[in-house]
């Protein structure tokens, strides 16, 4: 039930029934309407840009970027390993191979430069 609203006339003494137009409640339910649209989309935007709203695009890149931390990790363990083995390699060529062949030991930059060559001729 839609109220009904009164003005004061000062001339005649008496209240008046205000009357509307109807358009302008056509352009009050427009405005309305805009309004309304305009904040949805603002909204809809905000949420988008939140990190709480996932795409299945930002899940997918997410998984993936779990995965690779995954590959690294295991791939420096395996790295580890490796420079372990070189290391033993490395103290039974100096202690026991030297020592058995009456060889003296190799330099720090004949080793480096024997590993640069070793290096280059696998590239």
């Amino acid at each position: 039930m839609a109220k009904i609203k009164y003005y004061y006339d000062t001339e005649n003494l008496a209240y008046r029934k205000i009357i509307t137009k109807k358009r302008k409640k056509f352009g009050f339910a427009a405005l309305f309407l805009l309004a309304s649209a305009l904040f949805g989309f603002l909204s809809f935007v905000v949420l988008l840009n939140t990190p709480n709203f996932e795409t299945p695009k930002n899940r997918l890149q997410a998984r993936e970027i779990e995965n690779l931390k995954l590959n690294y990790a295991i791939l420096n363990k395996k790295m580890d390993q490796v420079d372990d083995v070189i290391s033993d390699i490395e103290d039974r060529d100096n202690n026991l191979y030297r020592v058995y062949f009456n060889a003296e030991p190799i330099s720090d930059e004949e080793e480096k430069r024997i590993l640069a060559m070793s290096i280059g001729t696998r590239n």
